[in-house]
């Protein structure tokens, strides 16, 4: 009888753990891992969210993958640490925002549009990044061209994710795959470590 209660008690005790309330959605967990539920029945996916899970008004950063699925104890495909609760860090620190804050700053907190085009000369990689930024919507069509024929290869839409040590960030906006887009300052576009473009 004694073990029956005790299993009871544990069953509700981790039941509880598995569904965590928290402001604008919930943590969910099978076992495959853990993901965030949205208010509206939606979960990120392939991208990161702000989640701030006490109602504080201090979020946190967490990678999705592709299934929805929280990473953690690894890069995120984008290059960025997360720990073993999935939460990005910088040496070691979790890096919170303000999501109030974050939902009400203009981007760079003066203005650019990002709107331009962006040659981009790599090796053997020669491509044109025509971009235009939606200020309303936070969001950025970019167009990928050829160079030389300006012929279209690929196009994507990004969402503004915020901004880290001064670098805008913008997440692509896709099921299927992954991407970020970073400006170092107005119309200068990172296209890598190393290597940054200026808008034409």
């Amino acid at each position: 009888m004694k073990k029956n209660l005790m299993a009871f008690i544990c069953t509700a005790f981790l039941a509880a753990l598995i569904t965590v309330p928290s402001f604008a959605g919930q943590w969910k967990s099978d076992v495959n891992g853990w993901w965030w539920q949205n208010d509206d029945g939606s979960y990120p996916a392939g991208c990161w969210q702000t989640i701030d899970s006490t109602g504080s008004g201090t979020s946190m950063w967490y990678y999705f993958d592709n299934n929805g699925y929280l990473l953690t104890n690894t890069v995120t495909p984008d290059g960025y640490i997360v720990n073993g609760s999935g939460a990005w860090t910088v040496d070691g620190i979790v890096q919170t925002s303000s999501a109030s804050v974050l939902d009400s700053i203009p981007v760079y907190g003066y203005t650019d549009n990002y709107t331009g085009i962006y040659d981009i000369f790599m090796d053997e990689y020669q491509v044109r990044y025509d971009i235009a930024y939606n200020s309303a919507s936070k969001t950025i069509d970019l167009t990928v061209r050829d160079v030389y024929s300006n012929a279209v290869k690929y196009k994507d839409t990004y969402k503004y994710r915020g901004e880290y040590r001064g670098v805008q960030i913008f997440d692509i906006v896709s099921d299927i795959a992954t991407g970020t887009l970073k400006f170092a300052s107005p119309g200068e576009l990172i296209y890598s470590s190393n290597v940054s473009v200026r808008r034409k």
